[in-house]
C-alpha cells in the first residue's frame, strides 16, 4: 500500500488496497459521487432481496419456519452489534491518523483484526456451551438452539471477517468496489438460499445454511483481500485507544436498534395485528428516505475526515458549505417523497391498507431528521468524543418507548409515527448541540429553516391537488413540485451553485431559470 504517496489504483492481477482519494478538493462532488454509488448498491439489494426471497419464503416455508427465521434475524442483529467490538468504526476514524505510514497502518489493521477474531472466538465458544447446557438457550423463544441458533452463531462469526476490508474500502473512497463486493455477496448468498430452500426443500434451515455458506465464501475472499496488510503483531496501545473509541459505539448502536424496533413491539401490546400491518407498510414505504440518508452516511464520514485532516483551517468552511447543499437536498427529497406517499399506497396496496397514507410522511420526516444527525455526528467521531453518543441515543430511545406506552393506547398507530419523529428530533438536536460545542460549521440555518417551512406549507397546500385518479394526482403534484423548486430559486433560498453541481440536470434547470 502506498498510503497515497506513490501508487494509486488497482493492480491488474490483484485488488490492491491502495489509497484512491480524489486529488481535487471539491467536497460536494466527492460526496455526491460516493452517495450515488452507495445508494445504487442499497437500492439493488433492497429490491432484489424482497423480489426473490419473499415469494420464495411464502411458497416454500410454513408459518412456523417463517417465525423461526424472524427470531434468528433478531439474534443475528444482536450478534452483529457485539462480535466485532465496533472496531471497524475505529479503523474508519484512525485511518486518517496513520495513512501516511504504510507499516504503522498495517500493524494497526493487524492489531484490530486479531483482537476482533480472538474476542469472537471466545464469545462464540461460550454461546455454544451455553446453548448446549442452559435450558433458556436450548430453546430460545420456541426455536431450538441445535441446529438453528447454533448455525446462526457460527454464521455471525464468519460475517465479521468482512468488517475491516469494507471499512478500508470506505475510507479510501473506493465506493464502486465496496458496492460490487456487497452486491456479489448478496447475490451468491441469495442463490445458495434459493437452491437449498426451493430445490432441496430444507425450509428455514436451508435459509440459515445458505447465509452461513455465503458468509464463509465472503470471509475467505476478505482474508485474501486483507492478507497483504496482516502482520503477526499486536500493539496493545493501539488496541486500547481503539477500544476506548469503539466500545461506546456498541450501546449507541443497540439504542438506535431499539429505537427502530420498539414501536412495532409496543403496537402489538395494544393493537391488533392488522393495525400493526398497516403501520408496517407505511413505515416500509417511508424507508426510501432511509436509503438516501444511508447512502449519504457511507460517503460523508471519509469525506469529512479527509477534509479536516487535509485542511484543518479551511476544512470547517468547506464542510459547512457542503452541509448546506446536503440539507437543502434532503428537504427537497423529503417533500417529494411525502407528496407521492398517498399515491404510492394506493398503487401498491389494497384499500384495507389506506391507513398507511397518514404514516408515510411522518416516517420520511423522521429520517430527514436523522440526516441532520448524520451531518453533525462526524464531529464527535473526528474528535473521538464517542462516550456521549450512548447517552444521546439512549435518551431518545427511552423517551420513544415511554411516549409510545402512553400515547399508543389513546391514539393508535399514528402515535407511534409521531413518537418516531420526536425521538429522531431529540437525537438530532442533542447531537448538533454537542457537536457545535466542539467545532462550529458555517451552516446557513436561517435559509434552510425558511426552505423547510415553505416545504411544509407546500406539502399541505398541494394536497388540494389530489383527485381519485392516481395518474392525474401525480401529474398535478409533479408540476406543482417543479414550480415550488423554481420559486425557491427566485427567492434565492436554493443557491444556483447547488444545482450546478449536479451533472446535466442542474445545468439544464439553471439555464431555464
Amino acid at each position: 500500500m502506498s498510503g497515497g504517496k506513490e501508487n494509486s489504483g488497482v493492480d491488474s492481477d490483484t485488488m490492491e488496497t491502495v489509497d484512491e482519494r480524489p486529488a481535487g478538493n471539491n467536497t460536494a462532488r466527492r460526496l455526491l459521487k460516493g452517495a450515488s454509488l452507495y445508494g445504487l448498491g442499497s437500492v439493488l439489494t433492497s429490491v432484489i432481496g424482497p423480489f426473490f426471497l419473499t415469494p420464495l419464503y411464502t411458497h416454500y416455508l410454513s408459518t412456523a419456519d417463517f417465525g423461526v427465521l424472524k427470531t434468528t434475524v433478531v439474534i443475528t442483529n444482536i450478534l452483529a452489534l457485539v462480535l466485532g467490538l465496533a472496531l471497524d468504526g475505529a479503523l474508519v476514524r484512525f485511518y486518517y491518523d496513520l495513512r501516511d505510514d504504510d507499516e504503522k497502518l498495517n500493524r494497526f489493521i493487524s492489531s484490530l483484526f486479531w483482537t476482533s477474531i480472538a474476542f469472537a472466538c471466545v464469545l462464540i465458544a461460550l454461546l455454544i456451551v451455553a446453548g448446549n447446557t442452559i435450558p433458556f438457550f436450548r430453546n430460545f423463544n420456541g426455536v431450538p438452539f441445535d441446529p438453528y441458533i447454533k448455525l446462526v452463531v457460527i454464521s455471525s462469526f464468519f460475517s465479521i471477517f468482512g468488517l475491516l476490508p469494507l471499512a478500508l474500502l470506505q475510507v479510501q473512497e473506493r465506493a464502486p468496489i465496496f458496492v460490487l463486493l456487497n452486491l456479489s455477496r448478496f447475490l451468491v448468498t441469495t442463490g445458495i438460499i434459493i437452491y437449498l430452500v426451493a430445490f432441496l426443500r430444507q425450509g428455514a434451515l436451508g435459509s440459515i445454511r445458505g447465509t452461513l455458506y455465503g458468509n464463509i465464501l465472503f470471509a475467505a475472499f476478505c482474508l485474501v483481500f486483507l492478507a497483504r496488510h496482516l502482520r503477526t503483531c499486536w500493539n496493545r496501545s493501539q488496541v486500547a485507544d481503539s477500544l476506548r473509541y469503539s466500545l461506546p459505539l456498541m450501546p449507541h448502536a443497540l439504542a438506535h436498534w431499539t429505537l427502530t424496533l420498539s414501536d412495532r413491539l409496543i403496537l402489538l401490546m395494544f393493537l391488533s395485528t392488522s393495525q400493526v400491518g398497516v403501520y408496517s407498510l407505511g413505515y416500509d414505504l417511508g424507508l426510501g428516505m432511509q436509503v438516501l440518508v444511508g447512502s449519504f452516511t457511507a460517503s460523508w464520514g471519509p469525506v469529512f475526515y479527509d477534509t479536516m485532516k487535509r485542511n484543518s483551517e479551511d476544512g470547517p468552511k468547506e464542510l459547512g458549505r457542503t452541509i448546506n447543499h446536503v440539507i437543502g437536498g434532503l428537504i427537497l427529497m423529503a417533500l417529494a417523497g411525502a407528496l407521492v406517499s398517498r399515491e404510492a399506497v394506493m398503487i401498491l396496496a389494497p384499500d384495507t391498507y389506506l391507513g398507511a397514507i397518514a404514516i408515510v410522511p411522518w416516517v420520511i420526516l423522521a429520517y430527514f431528521l436523522n440526516g441532520l444527525y448524520i451531518c453533525y455526528v462526524n464531529i464527535l467521531f473526528y474528535f473521538k468524543q464517542t462516550k456521549i453518543l450512548p447517552l444521546i441515543t439512549g435518551t431518545a430511545a427511552i423517551i420513544n418507548i415511554l411516549m409510545n406506552l402512553w400515547l399508543v393506547p389513546r391514539f393508535g398507530i399514528i402515535a407511534a409515527a409521531w413518537n418516531t419523529v420526536l425521538a429522531y428530533f431529540i437525537s438530532s438536536f442533542l447531537t448538533i448541540w454537542a457537536s457545535r460545542r466542539i467545532l462550529h460549521l458555517p451552516v446557513e440555518w436561517p435559509r434552510l429553516l425558511s426552505m423547510a417551512m415553505l416545504a411544509l406549507i407546500a406539502f399541505f397546500a398541494f394536497q388540494w391537488l389530489e383527485t381519485p385518479n392516481v395518474g392525474l394526482s401525480l401529474l398535478y403534484k409533479g408540476v406543482a413540485y417543479v414550480t415550488f423548486v423554481a420559486i425557491l430559486f427566485r427567492l434565492r433560498l436554493l443557491p444556483r451553485e447547488a444545482l450546478m453541481r449536479l451533472p446535466l440536470v442542474g445545468r439544464v434547470f439553471t439555464k431555464v431559470l
